[in-house]
């Protein structure tokens, strides 16, 4: 499907394309949002007003590289006084985000090639999320609504029901820095990264990590500090047995392949690319400023490493 996808994106000019893509996925994609949503009794969270969660203007973003176990109890108190947003396996971590994402899983396809891995992630994050009554009160996301997967939230634990909405984000094709940035230009003028605290539908280039720095975009956070972003390797922290013995049996990653966010896969570009984008379009018009927590991230030096004075 991707390869016919993408030879026909290789026909057209590319805004052409762009346009086509996102009309001929959007009709189908509202109606059977909409039937999910009612289905399973979520809300979009386009209802909660996010600026009762906003008590600073830095936001760390808390991925899933092997980095995050590297952080010194310090930086983390640190972060605990700022907003933060989590996503899947950040529940394993003990700091409790200000927001957390997660995805449904797809489990006819995986990057490892085999549907018993991706049922076992779902089963995983699922047993890690009953463990979290301390999430009751975070606003949680349901990124990617999916008509044809396994629902995800049949198995949520009742204290993961709470404050929980479908979030709403658009696929867009692009395969290369140029594209990330013609797309990102028509999204801004179309007032899609406006100041908002009600979010809208957002974009979504192939990465949750993209959705949540667009979220970021709209409740105008003045600085952005990427934790456990570290791209150029697939290991995650919750991999550590030592720190997360309920996890030592668990693998999510494939050893010494290369992250996948750093591949162009289809119509979805490399992060790196994606990120550089939305700082050179978006957030430095914005005087929105971008760091990493580590410079063993893939995104440094090119994203700048956070200075000592955020943590202090």
């Amino acid at each position: 499907m991707y390869g016919l996808k993408a030879f026909v994106g290789a026909q057209l000019p590319f805004p052409l394309y762009s346009a086509a893509y996102a009309l001929v996925r959007e009709s189908p994609r509202r109606r059977w949002r909409a039937a999910k949503m009612k289905q399973l009794g979520l809300e979009d969270w386009s209802v909660i007003d996010l600026s009762a969660y906003k008590r600073s203007d830095t936001l760390f973003v808390l991925g899933s590289g092997a980095s995050i176990n590297r952080i010194t109890d310090r930086r983390l108190a640190a972060v605990a006084r700022h907003d933060s947003v989590g996503w899947n396996f950040w529940v394993c971590h003990p700091l409790v985000p200000t927001l957390y994402l997660f995805e449904d899983v797809k489990v006819e396809s995986s990057p490892v090639g085999t549907r018993e891995w991706r049922i076992d992630v779902l089963d995983r994050l699922v047993d890690e999320m009953s463990r979290r009554s301390d999430y009751a009160s975070v606003p949680k996301f349901l990124d990617e609504l999916r008509p044809q997967e396994r629902l995800l939230e049949e198995k949520l634990p009742l204290h993961f029901q709470q404050r929980l909405y479908a979030a709403n984000t658009l696929m867009y094709p692009a395969r290369s820095y140029h594209e990330l940035r013609l797309t990102l230009r028509s999204l801004g003028v179309r007032g899609t990264f406006a100041a908002q605290t009600r979010l809208p539908t957002l974009p979504k280039v192939g990465f949750t990590l993209g959705t949540i720095l667009s979220i970021a975009i709209c409740l105008r956070y003045r600085r952005i500090i990427l934790c456990g972003v570290d791209v150029t390797s697939p290991g995650y922290f919750y991999e550590d047995a030592d720190r997360y013995p309920r996890m030592k049996a668990f693998r999510s990653s494939v050893a010494g392949s290369t992250h996948l966010s750093s591949q162009v896969l289809g119509l979805r570009c490399r992060f790196p690319d994606f990120v550089r984008a939305l700082r050179d379009e978006v957030m430095i018009p914005l005087g929105i400023e971008l760091f990493v927590e580590s410079r063993t991230s893939g995104l440094y030096p090119e994203v700048p490493e956070a200075p000592e004075s955020v943590f202090v």
